[in-house]
């Protein structure tokens, strides 16, 4: 449930007016998939920063390996 904090005027035929104060229930069906949305930005964001880690240390292990001897 959501209270609204500035009144809304519609805009099509569609909408409804809102009043400051009104509350306003969304439904869990109704939200749609904006949580799958948001784990699967995740889980691209995670593979990136693999991906980036992964051929900065491949690339540059020559270098890390004079530090080693």
């Amino acid at each position: 449930m959501y209270k609204v904090l500035f009144p809304y005027i519609p805009q099509k035929d569609d909408e409804v007016e809102l009043q400051d104060g009104d509350f306003v229930y969304v439904s869990t069906s109704d939200q749609g998939q904006t949580g799958e949305i948001i784990i699967i930005i995740i889980i691209i964001v995670v593979v990136v920063v693999v991906v980036v880690v992964y051929t900065y240390c491949y690339y540059n292990a020559d270098i890390t390996s004079k530090f080693i001897e």
